[in-house]
């Protein structure tokens, strides 16, 4: 998932049906480059916005992404 979107909805709706939802933290995921200087000034303040640092990922060129996973909860 980007880190430009919260993925807290989805998180929970996938609750609703029993899944638990991790996410791995320790590293992002390069995407695209970005398009031009707004695109990259957009990712930056939304990853800020959602408390995240573009330092080293966003601020230098390219959409990051997160790793979640979803698995039924253990019984």
């Amino acid at each position: 998932m980007l880190r430009t979107v919260s993925y807290h909805p989805v998180v929970r709706a996938l609750a609703a049906h029993g899944l638990h939802t991790t996410v791995d933290v320790s590293r992002t995921y390069p995407q695209r480059r970005f398009t031009d200087e707004r695109d990259r000034q957009y990712a930056i303040a939304a990853v800020r916005a959602l408390f995240g640092d573009p330092a080293g990922r966003e601020e230098n060129g390219r959409f990051h992404c997160l790793h979640y996973e979803s698995r039924p909860e253990s019984r």
